[in-house]
């Protein structure tokens, strides 16, 4: 035999039976699908209370004791029992009612800075975005309409956790624009130079936050220095504290992972949001003046920097030309040689043609044996040397190559 529980359609409100053996069904009223472990919740919901079993505290009961633990300043132990209640039921309206009380309560109880990131406990934050959560899922849920008159008390408190939560999520937007304005504007400076990104973060960012230079040093042992690079911005809060990303740029300690990336926190903080806001803009307004000087600066240096690669460009090309004229005249030398060899081999053969056998090899024992191998040994050199001056104007020409591809344009 079928086993029927008690649920309520989702979608029309119907009290409906259900197989609690199937996953889904259809509401015999409305005709809509219907998830049956959803249903039951949800008719669980609209009673007044639920049933002891097997010796198990009711939820009645379990509200009851959340209740006896809070009047004797057990908050801790009143929390447990209400977040398991709504682990059970999502749905459990009183038991999120009794819970935003609890919150409300501790928030008031603690350190809590509002204007600030970060508080003394640092889960502050954590709790008021939390509570304005279970509001804000109460006024879902809550058919019956009775939440806010259970929270009647505490209304005032939970209307400006609302606002607070708002503003905090609006400047948290903001933050991040104010976060794109500071990287564009490194990334300008960087272009111009390391040596301008450098000053504007000392000059400029320096004025409102504690900086580290554009390049610093960070040792992971007392014997290993690793170089590092600031890469961005990284975060910025509501108020003033900013850190920095540095990316490794040297591998003296490069085994530790953890060092690959170094963030620099400012703990510098600032009075308000506005204060932040005001902050950024002064350094996006100074930056832009700033950029205009240091680029007019720095082009000068390029223009001076292209000059000496002309300059030096125009000393190899005449260095060039002079070893090409002396390999023009080597190849003249090597004529000259030549037709030395001709003559004396030509002189020789003559003789033997003559008939004078004796001068033929008085000629070749004391003139050909040194005479022809000196000639010889010359041309060799000299083309030695030709090939090695060809050699030279051809690195010559990469050079000039070279330093023309390394002259820079304007900034």
């Amino acid at each position: 035999m079928v086993k029927l529980r008690d649920a309520k359609c989702p979608n029309c409100g119907a009290n409906i039976e259900v197989n609690e053996n199937l996953e889904k069904s259809i509401c015999q009223y409305c005709g809509g699908t219907v998830i049956i472990e959803e249903a039951i919740e949800k008719y669980k919901v609209e009673l007044t209370g639920k049933v002891e079993v097997e010796g198990i505290k009711g939820r009645s009961s379990k509200i009851a004791q959340a209740r006896k633990h809070l009047a004797i300043g057990e908050t801790e132990q009143a929390k447990v029992i209400l977040q398991e209640l709504i682990i059970e039921d999502q749905f459990d309206t009183e038991a999120y009612i009794e819970l935003i009380k609890i919150y409300v309560q501790d928030i008031k109880d603690r350190e809590f800075n509002e204007n600030s990131s970060e508080s003394t406990e640092p889960d502050n934050w954590a709790i008021v975005r939390e509570l304005v959560g279970f509001y804000d899922r109460i006024k879902k849920i809550d058919e019956t309409n009775t939440a806010d008159s259970e929270l009647s008390d505490y209304m005032e408190d939970i209307k400006h956790y609302q606002e607070l939560i708002e503003q905090v999520n609006n400047d948290e937007q903001k933050l991040q624009e104010l976060l794109d304005t500071l990287n564009e504007r490194l990334n300008e400076v960087v272009a111009v130079s390391n040596e301008c990104a450098n000053n504007w973060l000392n000059q400029i960012v320096g004025k409102f936050f504690t900086v580290l230079n554009y390049e610093t040093s960070y040792s992971a042992l007392e014997s290993y220095f690793d170089n590092y690079r600031m890469v961005k911005f990284a975060t910025l809060s509501r108020d003033g504290k900013v850190e920095w990303e540095y990316r490794k740029i040297t591998n003296e300690y490069s085994s530790n992972p953890k060092v690959v990336n170094l963030h620099h926190r400012d703990e510098q903080t600032m009075e308000s949001m506005q204060e932040v806001e005001d902050a950024v803009i002064q350094i996006d307004h100074m930056t832009d003046k700033y950029l205009e000087e240091s680029k007019q600066i720095r082009n000068k240096e390029i223009d001076k920097e292209n000059k000496e690669i002309d300059k030096r460009n125009k000393q190899i090309d005449r260095e060039n030309t002079i070893q090409d004229a002396k390999n023009k005249f080597k190849y003249v030398l090597i004529g000259v040689f030549a037709l030395i060899l001709v003559i004396l081999v030509g002189w020789t053969i003559s003789l033997f043609v003559k008939g004078s056998i004796v001068g033929a090899i008085a000629a070749i024992i004391f003139i050909d044996s040194w005479a022809v191998s000196s000639c010889v040994y010359k041309i060799k050199d000299l083309l030695l040397d030709i090939q090695i001056g060809k050699n030279d104007i051809q690195r010559n020409k990469n050079n000039i190559k070279f330093n023309q591809d390394s002259k820079k344009d304007h900034v």
